[in-house]
């Protein structure tokens, strides 16, 4: 397996003009530390995390009562090229897992970017190898082969069509949902409100061709 097949996709990012409050604001909102800075061509230019922001915090800021000087609100309009760290590590989409483990691991860092070329495609984080591996595990259940399936030859095409299947529907509910396929057994995270949703989304990938088996490894949300 390589990054691009466990990587997360549509990753939030900041733009080279964004402010320290919009950088603020969008790693609170969208629950992630850090977020890569593009430039006008979309190129990333360096990754802002959260702690760069109170690394670079004004003193005064801490300060409850001193919150509307001009001064702090001056701080908070910097731009966030003042602030982001430049040198990034970043790793090739076809890079093997191992590798990346490795390098995460060398280098003590929670998550990287994953890039094509020069562009930002996804990021992989120590959460999505923690998957990958539990992905290694034998199929718990396997389907009968289903009638000439049609042919579905890589990873990538099989993930498509398994988070296809599990999306759009008025029971696509999950939070933090996510889709990792391993040769032909499709692996299910996220939390849901019942078993029942669980069980849907168990039937739907378990219904794409070329999924032998499907591993459940959604959490259903107790509300005792």
């Amino acid at each position: 397996m390589r990054a691009k097949d466990v990587m997360s996709q549509g990753i939030t990012s900041l733009t080279y003009d964004a402010t320290v409050q919009e950088a603020v604001e969008l790693l609170v909102n969208t629950g992630v530390s850090a977020m890569p800075v593009l430039d006008k061509d979309g190129i990333m230019i360096g990754i802002v995390s959260e702690a760069d922001l109170i690394r670079h915090a004004r003193s005064e800021a801490w300060d409850r009562e001193l919150r509307e000087e001009a001064s702090i609100a001056s701080s908070f309009a910097r731009p966030v090229t003042e602030v982001m760290t430049e040198k990034v590590l970043t790793v090739d989409e076809n890079m093997p897992l191992v590798e990346v483990a490795k390098l995460m691991s060398t280098q003590r860092v929670k998550r990287l970017p994953v890039t094509r070329d020069k562009s930002v495609v996804g990021v992989v984080s120590r959460v999505d190898l923690l998957k990958a591996l539990l992905s290694r595990r034998p199929a718990a259940a396997v389907f009968p082969p289903k009638a000439e399936p049609p042919a579905l030859s890589t990873a990538e095409l099989l993930h498509s069509a398994v988070t296809a299947a599990v999306t759009g529907h008025s029971w696509s509910v999950a939070r933090r949902g996510d889709v990792v396929v391993n040769g032909n057994v499709a692996h299910l995270w996220g939390v849901v409100p019942s078993s029942e949703i669980l069980e849907a989304y168990r039937l739907a990938a378990a219904n794409v061709p070329g999924i032998k088996s499907v591993e459940v490894h959604m959490h259903v949300l107790s509300h005792g």
